[in-house]
């Protein structure tokens, strides 16, 4: 990973965070919570909870600190803003204890218990919202269901970014099941709540009311009634959310019961609003919302998948308050725009994560902006480069301005951490100006070429393997003219030297009359780097042309090696113009035999093994060497194992199946001559169904001579003949000639060789 601005803390020791740069965390930069968390315990999810922790883990001291240092800061955080907000805000202060007593239960009650039947994270975000918000607005009614709407929406957010194991997006109709499961039974368990909340199931109405304060045989049969729908809900709720056996979680559920019964018993009784009746109804509120986000998602996950379970636990712990309400807060109605606001709210906090990184745009940018103008203005290492916006805004979709700018000015002070952070980048939705930097980088690296033997050498320096669009054509066509010029430069003789330079030189000049013909503005910026190299080749080339002038070298074509196979086509350069003819006679209706004529080493051989990539695909190419035939004698041998050669050669240019020779013993009268017939007629008869002409290209033999005569009566096979001055004529002039000038063979039809390039 890319390492911190911060010098990096002993891996031995974890120091404790404030919740708000947790939160920060949370929604913005999940990957720092994770590296967080995994500097603790490995193991953790991203949103554990309490209770699917292992025995291990319950005892792992540097978990068991943050969670108390977390919910003991997140208490006094809330209790310190609040009436920092509230004097800024120019608002009296004379509630204030009872501000705070509601807020900071809200803000324990929720986070704790959050952390216990939903997540760490998410039980967070609900308590610090939750807190701050209830206890700013403890006066208004109505925005106390909103604040809590959008805490839900906050928390479910959360739920969706710290998604640690990514499953399979579940189809349209599993999400719609999971969504309305979650939501009918929590609606269930808001229904319980609520008959005992309005006295509908001790036939009492609105005993809950905190303004008539209830006592004796009334108050016990309340919370007696209500405990067993508490208790069974706690324990659905652990039991599903940890996977472990009931009686495992009986002690959890019940402490949680006692804990909602003790803060209800403690509302109801009291007579007039006091410290302990906000702190009571503060602790049993962050209880019921958080057991109701926890139930939901944790029934809506198993069925709908994530984003099912973060939508039904938004919607019933955000709303599931506003049918209570009125049996819970004293004069009370309902407002139609509470409901209106509450799903707004909820939907603001769901969807954070997409409008926060749009709304933000342009501040973030130009906080970028600051970075980059210190770091520019100093020397040495770039200190405020890992506060870019590109390293902790994980959200943003759109590629940030001027990225380009610092990542090259991080290319010259420290070059060595620049190929990590470009791979931390490439992953992001910073990719695209991962690779204009990485394209800028290798222009650069051409540009620096000062000689023909640093423009040959380039290409080892250089990947352009998996680029795409139109800057990958000129990098690969570039990286081809450096591995031609690396060939060229190998060869034996000053004039092959010369003559493979010529030709990467005059790719050069047609690669740089493209790019003016290009649309694409960063194509413009190699066209110095192509002018550059051409004038680092003609001057290399005059360098070479006036010694040889001075020394008078004759020039020698001839070229030691094996032929180049078709395997290595990209090595085969030049022959175009007899390429060309031959494609113009195989065109004509009637095609002579071929007569490819020139000296030795010349080419010839692999001009004809390289065919296959000049020709139309209706024409299979058969290379023969008959060299390993000339130990055959015998016509019986020699016949059918040329035969195979043709076959095996089809199958391997063309991956075309010819028919096969079935040589007989000549026991009826019938000649090897006539079997060969035969399998021309097959052959022929394939050929014409598929619109396919054969073109034969063999090398001399002497023993085939006479046996191949038939094949020239065969319109849709056609022979092409390699021939050299010591070869051409003795013995095989007998029978080649006069085919070849019954055939009325032009003399378009005998092909001279040219040097190879």
């Amino acid at each position: 990973m890319i390492p911190p601005p911060a010098p990096l803390v002993p891996a031995g020791q974890v120091r404790p965070v404030s919740p708000l740069r947790i939160l920060f965390w949370l929604i913005v930069h999940p990957s720092a919570w994770q590296r967080y968390l995994a500097r603790i315990d490995p193991s953790l999810p991203l949103d554990f909870s309490l209770a699917e922790l292992s025995s291990e883990q319950r005892r792992n001291p540097k978990l068991v600190r943050l969670l108390l240092f977390t919910w003991l800061y997140l208490g006094l955080l809330v209790a310190l803003l609040i009436p920092l907000i509230l004097i800024i805000l120019g608002d009296s202060l004379n509630d204030l204890p009872l501000n705070l007593a509601i807020g900071t239960g809200y803000a324990l009650s929720a986070s704790v218990c959050g952390a216990l039947l939903a997540g760490f994270g998410s039980g967070l975000t609900f308590g610090f919202v939750l807190g701050l918000g209830v206890g700013l607005l403890s006066q208004d009614m109505d925005a106390y269901f909103v604040v809590t709407a959008a805490a839900a929406g906050l928390a479910a957010s959360v739920q969706l970014n710290l998604l640690q194991v990514r499953q399979r997006p579940s189809s349209v109709l599993r999400c719609l099941l999971g969504v309305m499961t979650g939501i009918l039974v929590s609606t269930a368990v808001i229904v319980g709540f609520w008959a005992i909340a309005s006295g509908e199931l001790i036939n009492t109405p609105q005993t809950m009311r905190i303004d008539q304060p209830l006592s004796g045989s009334s108050l016990v049969f309340l919370v007696g009634s209500g405990l067993p729908i508490g208790f069974l809900t706690t324990w659905l709720t652990l039991h599903l959310r940890s996977r472990l056996g009931w009686r495992q979680v009986l002690l959890p559920a019940v402490l949680l019961t006692v804990w909602m019964a003790l803060g209800y018993t403690g509302l109801v009784s009291q007579s007039s609003q006091n410290i302990l009746m906000n702190w009571n109804a503060g602790m049993i509120g962050g209880v019921f919302i958080t057991l109701l986000f926890g139930l939901s998602s944790t029934l809506t996950r198993g069925i709908g998948g994530n984003n099912a379970a973060a939508v039904a636990s938004g919607l019933v712990a955000g709303i599931g308050w506003i049918p209570i309400g009125p049996h819970v807060l004293p004069d009370y109605q309902h407002q139609p725009q509470v409901i209106t606001a509450a799903l707004l709210a909820l939907v603001f906090g769901l969807t954070i994560s997409i409008w926060r990184p749009l709304i933000f745009y342009p501040l973030v940018a130009i906080w970028n902006n600051f970075c980059f103008n210190l770091d520019q203005n100093r020397r040495g290492e770039l200190r405020w480069f890992w506060l870019h916006a590109a390293f902790w805004d994980e959200k943003q979709r759109l590629t940030w301005p001027d990225l380009d700018e610092y990542l090259l000015l991080l290319s010259e002070r420290q070059p060595h951490i620049l190929p990590d952070v470009l791979i931390f980048l490439s992953a992001s939705a910073q990719r695209p100006v991962a690779q204009k930097v990485q394209m800028e980088l290798t222009a650069r690296q051409f540009e620096a070429c000062k000689d023909v033997p640093s423009i040959a050498a380039i290409r080892h320096q250089t990947a352009t393997g998996l680029l795409e669009g139109p800057l990958s054509t000129i990098l690969i066509t570039l990286h081809n003219i450096s591995r031609d010029i690396d060939h060229a430069l190998r060869q034996n003789t000053p004039y092959q030297q010369r003559l493979g330079l010529g030709m990467a030189r005059d790719k050069l000049a047609t690669l740089q009359n493209e790019l003016i013909l290009s649309r694409d503005p960063q194509s413009q910026r190699f066209a110095p780097i192509i002018a550059r190299w051409q004038r680092i080749l003609v001057s290399h080339i005059e360098a070479m042309t006036i010694p040889a002038q001075y020394q008078q070298e004759i020039p020698n074509p001839y070229i030691c090696g094996m032929p180049l196979s078709e395997r290595q086509s990209l090595l085969f350069v030049g022959r175009s113009e007899i390429i060309e003819r031959i494609n113009q006679m195989l065109m004509q209706e009637k095609c002579p035999p071929l007569l490819l004529f020139g000296q030795r080493r010349m080419g010839k051989t692999s001009l004809l093994l390289n065919l296959s990539h000049f020709l139309n695909s209706s024409i299979i190419p058969c290379f023969v060497d008959c060299q390993g035939l000339a130990g055959y004698s015998d016509s019986e041998e020699l016949l059918p194992e040329f035969v195979e050669l043709v076959r095996q050669s089809a199958l391997r240019f063309r991956n075309v199946e010819l028919p096969p020779f079935k040589s007989q013993p000549n026991t009826n009268g019938g000649s090897l001559y006539q079997q060969l017939n035969q399998w021309l007629t097959a052959t022929e008869k394939q050929l014409e169904s598929r619109q396919q002409t054969l073109l034969l290209a063999r090398m001399n033999s002497k023993a085939l001579n006479q046996s191949c005569v038939p094949i020239l009566h065969w319109p849709n096979c056609i022979l092409v003949l390699p021939a050299t001055p010591s070869n051409t004529m003795p013995a095989s002039r007998f029978y080649w000639q006069a085919h070849i000038c019954r055939k009325k063979c032009p003399s378009g039809a005998i092909f001279s060789s040219t040097p190879a390039y």
